[in-house]
C-alpha cells in the first residue's frame, strides 16, 4: 500500500511540474525519488519515464479522437 501511495504522489506531482523545471529541479526531483525508494525499499522509474508515460497515454487518446473526428467528417 505504502509504495503505491508514494508512487502515485510522485507520478502526479512530476507529471504536473516536469515541463516547467530546470536541470537543477530535475536533479532535486531525482533525489526525492531516490529517497522515496530507500524509504519504501522498492524501485521507482526515473523521473523522465514517470513524466513520459502519462504524456504518451494522453497523446494516444488525442490521436485516436482526432482520427475518429476526421473519419466522421469525411463521411458526411
Amino acid at each position: 500500500f505504502y509504495t503505491g501511495a508514494v508512487e502515485s504522489l510522485l507520478t502526479g506531482s512530476i507529471t504536473a511540474w516536469f515541463g516547467n523545471t530546470t536541470a537543477q529541479d530535475h536533479e532535486a526531483l531525482s533525489r526525492v525519488v531516490r529517497t522515496a525508494e530507500k524509504i519504501s525499499r522498492s524501485s521507482f522509474p526515473n523521473i523522465t519515464d514517470i513524466n513520459n508515460k502519462p504524456c504518451r497515454t494522453r497523446t494516444k487518446i488525442i490521436v485516436k479522437d482526432s482520427y475518429t473526428t476526421v473519419s466522421s467528417n469525411q463521411v458526411f
